[in-house]
């Protein structure tokens, strides 16, 4: 395990070396040397997410730094492990778990938009650090039901300093990672209402720091709801509609606003998660696959992609949900899958309000659950030989890919920072900052015009201004 975690983390130390600080960290950069700056400006003003806060209020100022590297590879194999106990209810040991952690990787490496979310200084704080409070948050208590069993039923526990600190722990914990995102903890809050229901109804004996860590996670979103910031960045969304203005819509109005916001539900991991649960099904049919199968199952993915993006949501949900229910029919253990599908597609009700797809990046905690459900259904029909083999190619070309891609990305900043000694109006080829699309997402550089990442990059590098040709 020793030398899993060395790997990961070398991995991603080096990728983090290679990657400069790009569009918002420059930005952020700059607000911070300002005499004006102050560590929770941005709750107020542009973005309630603890993770934005952090990076604007404190660390955005180290992002140049080999320090910042260093911690922020750190924190990503943290994470990597943290999310593979949360879904296994154990370290990886074995061969087994190797190739489930592998096949972990692999898919955050090809479907999750790495770029922004491990390496990028503002894409990371808002995602991977956010969505690692997250974890850390659910780890007690998924740990507690794992630890119960009929020889080994919860027991009462006496009231104690102890308790109450660990109670207080989880509280505050809680608090952090209920402000780490609005998509994804929305489903959460249910959960943990869940959860104490299902104590207090089946008399188990509940431990104090249940409660205070569900109501440390809703007070945190709450918080992340109500943030000024937040409430500004979404205004700035063209369909962006308040709660006031919500309730005041007619029911077609707000059906349709509804209907629209399960097109939210299109990323590049959930395109992979529908191919998969396809293929499952049709396994599950007894289908023996030939060339005309792959065909049909490719263009399948490319319209739902199309309808999903475009069209129709909701139906390709809908779709998805039958197939597992289906399954789960026959195989009673697939249920959970069920159940986590139908709370990614809750996670898409607050985009009622945004009226919009959201970034790819954006897609992280909702991906992790796809993840999970694409890892169970290719152990369960795949079988360990033949995934172990997929597992190793596309592992190696989609890290290749993104070694590449950070490379380019290093080659385009240097390219930025030379020209800027040679003239004061930066002129540079769009080629340059031609992103490999699936690996970064963030805001750019545009062709033939200003935009305020030209202006950022411009104060930065002490020029006029910097554009694509």
């Amino acid at each position: 395990m020793k030398k899993l975690f060395l790997t990961a983390f070398l991995t991603l130390f080096v990728l983090n070396f290679i990657m400069p600080p790009q569009s918002d960290d420059i930005a952020v950069f700059l607000g911070i040397q300002s005499q004006n700056h102050s560590f929770f400006g941005s709750y107020f003003t542009n973005n309630g997410r603890i993770g934005e806060i952090l990076y604007t209020g404190f660390f955005a100022k180290f992002n140049q730094s080999i320090f910042f590297d260093l911690l922020n590879a750190f924190v990503g194999s943290l994470f990597l492990f943290a999310v593979f106990v949360l879904f296994f209810g154990k370290l990886p040991r074995d061969r087994d778990d190797l190739l489930k952690f592998s096949l972990l990787a692999t898919l955050m490496t090809l479907f999750n938009t790495p770029g922004s979310t491990f390496l990028w200084g503002s894409g990371s704080f808002n995602y991977l650090w956010g969505a690692s409070f997250v974890v850390a948050f659910l780890l007690p208590f998924r740990l507690f039901w794992l630890s119960l069993t009929p020889a080994t039923p919860a027991t009462p526990t006496k009231f104690s300093l102890v308790e109450v600190a660990k109670a207080l722990g989880l509280f505050v914990l809680g608090v952090v990672a209920g402000m780490g995102n609005e998509l994804a903890n929305l489903v959460i809050c249910g959960l943990l209402f869940v959860n104490i229901l299902f104590v207090l109804r089946a008399r188990i004996y509940a431990r104090l720091w249940h409660f205070g860590g569900a109501f440390g996670f809703w007070a945190g979103y709450l918080l992340l709801l109500l943030s000024p910031g937040s409430h500004q960045r979404g205004a700035g969304q063209r369909d962006f509609t308040g709660v006031s203005e919500l309730l005041n819509l007619d029911i077609l109005a707000l059906l349709k606003r509804f209907y629209l916001a399960f097109n939210g539900l299109y990323s590049f991991g959930f395109v992979a998660f529908f191919l998969v649960v396809l293929v499952s099904f049709l396994n599950f049919r007894g289908v023996k696959f030939r060339w005309q199968h792959v065909v049909g199952v490719a263009v399948c993915g490319v319209a739902v992609a199309v309808l999903t993006k475009h069209v129709a949501g909701l139906p390709v949900a809908v779709a998805v949900l039958y197939m597992l229910v289906k399954m789960s029919q026959k195989e009673k253990k697939l249920w959970v899958l069920v159940w986590l599908f139908a709370g990614v597609m809750c996670a898409n009700i607050p985009l009622i309000a945004i009226g919009s797809r959201v970034a790819h990046r954006a897609h992280f905690g909702t991906n992790l659950v796809l993840f999970f459900e694409i890892i169970v259904l290719m152990w369960h029909f795949c079988g360990r030989e033949r995934l172990e083999k997929w597992v190793k190619v596309a592992l190696s070309v989609g890290l290749a890919a993104f070694l590449l891609n950070c490379i380019q990305v290093r080659v385009s900043w240097e390219v930025l920072k030379s020209e800027a000694t040679k003239t004061q109006e930066v002129v540079v080829s769009k080629w340059f900052f031609k992103r490999l699309y699936p690996f970064c997402d963030w805001n750019d550089l545009k062709k033939g015009e200003a935009n305020w990442v030209g202006d950022a990059y411009a104060k930065f590098l002490g020029v006029k201004s910097v554009w694509l040709k």
